[in-house]
């Protein structure tokens, strides 16, 4: 049985990856960064949440939105949030499907906040108090 060979162009592509990766650090996708932040000292962090006239709501199921804070929705400043590309991804759909200048407002008051989560001995728990963020109108896909 042969020695399996290695392509020329492969190793050269595998050292300047090994090249690119120790100049430019921790950088995707050429990062070193742990998968999963460490969790010392870490006890509580924010959810976000949807709300369409007070109910949970997901943004996908509205065709569009008016109201300027629902396109400036960013992780909750100075808390904890992991969910930060849920806000990043919902702000892109809510931005995408804007309401025309001027145009009346939606049907469904659309809200964008955050409750608490607290991780205790017994395991996780998420408080009753929602924390708005921003809101606005929107109209639902059907």
């Amino acid at each position: 049985m042969a020695a399996a060979s290695v392509s020329r162009p492969a190793l050269v592509a595998a050292a300047l990856f090994a090249m690119a990766n120790l100049a430019v650090g921790d950088t995707f996708p050429f990062s070193r960064y742990a998968m999963y932040a460490d969790l010392e000292g870490y006890d509580s962090s924010a959810l976000i949440v949807f709300r369409a006239d007070g109910k949970p709501a997901q943004p996908e199921a509205f065709r569009r939105f008016s109201g300027e804070p629902l396109f400036h929705v960013t992780s909750p400043q100075g808390v904890r949030c992991s969910m930060g590309w849920r806000v990043f991804e919902s702000r892109r759909w809510m931005e995408t499907h804007a309401a025309d200048p001027g145009e009346e407002p939606g049907p469904v008051k659309f809200q964008v906040g955050y409750v608490m989560t607290k991780l205790t001995a017994e395991g996780p728990t998420v408080s009753d108090e929602f924390i708005p963020l921003a809101d606005g109108h929107a109209w639902p896909t059907r």
